[in-house]
């Protein structure tokens, strides 16, 4: 990844005015160059919604003004957005950092709001010609480089395809996505992975109560499934997962598969495979009686080592198996 330019415009947090520049940062300076990396690689791996901007988009006509250099387009870009915020009741105030970077032969132009946070820094003061040490609230502090970013997007110049992370915000009474409807003016992008599976985790556990299964046995079929297909292609194949869930199975397959295409989930790369397949790697249980478990997914498949009894009197039983040691980890 090549940072090419970068640019900072902030907000008063007296005033709540906007107050742009006209230099780019300085990315010889290492802390500088350092951040901003850190900060777009860690968005390039966020889980993001997805699309391509219309030609009609003011963002498109804006990149595509031929007069426009990367400070003038900057500014235009962060005028729209903050005045498009501006109506929110509930929108935190932030920095704007727009930049331009490569990778991979692509190029891309990144949008981040830091928000701003509060915090306290020590002040030197000098009072009758002694020293005196002051705390000083700051209430611009900016976030880390590895913090979670609310309002952020990427868009590839060549193709205007754009990943976008976002939150609704009141304006005019009513919560409103104005990132995607206002300023990219994009209508339906496509859901994050992490909401593609809420609502593919929803579908699975009410065909279970339709079939009468115990939700906690659908849950982890449906884990182990995601688990073993995004380790073999490093997609969210919703067919692939429903080959496995119904194996034997053509009649709920066939009705999986159909409330797949009514929710328009479709597949998905997902854009770290080998984080995601850690997150699901293990089966995590919650008993009633307050014992939580934790079984490593081979382990799980393995009855010899690990498995769940139906009692004649309804309860369940966990039984694991085998055991040459046992470690408190206080």
């Amino acid at each position: 990844m090549i940072i090419e330019d970068a640019i900072l415009h902030i907000t008063d947090a007296d005033n709540e005015n906007l107050i742009c520049t006209k230099q780019s940062l300085d990315l010889s300076q290492p802390n500088v160059y350092q951040y901003l990396e850190k900060l777009t690689q860690k968005w390039w791996q966020t889980d993001a919604k997805s699309g391509q901007l219309p030609e009609t988009s003011q963002v498109v006509q804006i990149l595509q003004y031929p007069d426009f250099d990367f400070v003038a387009r900057s500014i235009e870009l962060v005028n729209l957005w903050f005045a498009l915020g501006r109506g929110a009741e509930d929108l935190p105030l932030g920095d704007y950092v727009i930049e331009q970077f490569e990778e991979e032969g692509k190029h891309y132009l990144a949008l981040f709001k830091l928000t701003h946070k509060q915090g306290f820094t020590h002040y030197l003061d000098y009072q009758e010609e002694e020293i005196v040490n002051q705390l000083v609230e700051n209430r611009n502090l900016l976030p880390a480089p590895t913090a979670k970013l609310d309002e952020a997007m990427m868009i590839e110049i060549e193709t205007l395809n754009y990943r976008l992370v976002e939150k609704a915000y009141k304006i005019d009474g009513k919560k409103r996505l104005y990132l995607s409807e206002d300023f990219l003016q994009v209508t339906s992008p496509k859901r994050s992975v992490n909401e593609s599976l809420k609502e593919m985790k929803k579908v699975v556990k009410e065909m279970a109560k339709d079939d009468q299964e115990e939700e906690y046995v659908a849950s982890a079929k449906l884990q182990q499934a995601l688990y073993e297909t995004v380790e073999e292609d490093g997609m969210l194949n919703t067919k692939a997962i429903g080959e496995q869930l119904y194996q034997g199975q053509p009649e709920k397959k066939a009705k999986y598969q159909e409330k797949m295409e009514e929710l328009a989930l479709v597949d998905q790369p997902i854009m770290n495979p080998a984080k995601l397949a850690e997150r699901y790697y293990k089966q995590k249980f919650k008993l009633d009686n307050g014992i939580e478990i934790s079984i490593p997914m081979d382990v799980y498949q393995d009855k010899e080592a690990v498995e769940f009894i139906n009692q004649p009197d309804g309860s369940l039983s966990v039984v694991i198996k085998n055991i040459d040691e046992i470690k408190n980890r206080f």
